[in-house]
């Protein structure tokens, strides 16, 4: 491991050589497609699908499903959903529907309570204890999508 000091600044840069790095297998949801535990982005102009795609993803992980061109079936398990474009009743959950999701493993987060009456938008840098106390509540998350995930990242550090 190597450190290299930035001029005028206490901070070291940390490094690790390649070398010195032991491969690890990978988990996969969707083999080749999806890994499990990583972060995994759809990109593309607005109202291309990646939110129908999602929610597709969403159902089939819900179910055990299958997925396309016979790579395989999904891993059970439950879905967190963040959505901060598409409405819970008028668009994610007839999605799921369609899709033919469980929809009793899809949990769809719809804000922070922070007292009694009052909440606000989640925001992941705030509210990340939150979320993954969700994931050891529910015990059995495969999927957690955050649609967009700027939506949730708050406002910028004034470090920066």
């Amino acid at each position: 491991m190597s450190t290299i000091p930035l001029e005028g600044d206490p901070s070291l840069l940390v490094t690790r050589c390649a070398s010195e790095i032991e491969l690890e297998p990978v988990e996969w949801l969707w083999p080749s497609r999806l890994a499990l535990r990583k972060h995994t982005s759809f990109g593309g102009d607005p109202g291309g699908g990646k939110s129908q795609l999602a929610m597709c993803i969403a159902a089939q992980v819900s179910m055990g499903g299958e997925w396309p061109c016979d790579e395989g079936r999904s891993p059970q398990g439950s879905v967190i959903i963040l959505s901060a474009e598409d409405g819970a009743a008028d668009t994610i959950v007839p999605r799921l529907h369609a899709a033919k999701a469980d929809l009793g493993r899809v949990h769809i987060v719809s804000a922070v309570r922070t007292n009694c009456k009052t909440s606000r938008s989640f925001n992941l840098q705030a509210d990340i204890e939150l979320l993954e106390q969700k994931l050891r509540d529910l015990g059995d998350v495969a999927l957690v999508e955050i649609d967009p995930v700027s939506s949730y990242l708050g406002a910028p550090r004034s470090d920066q």
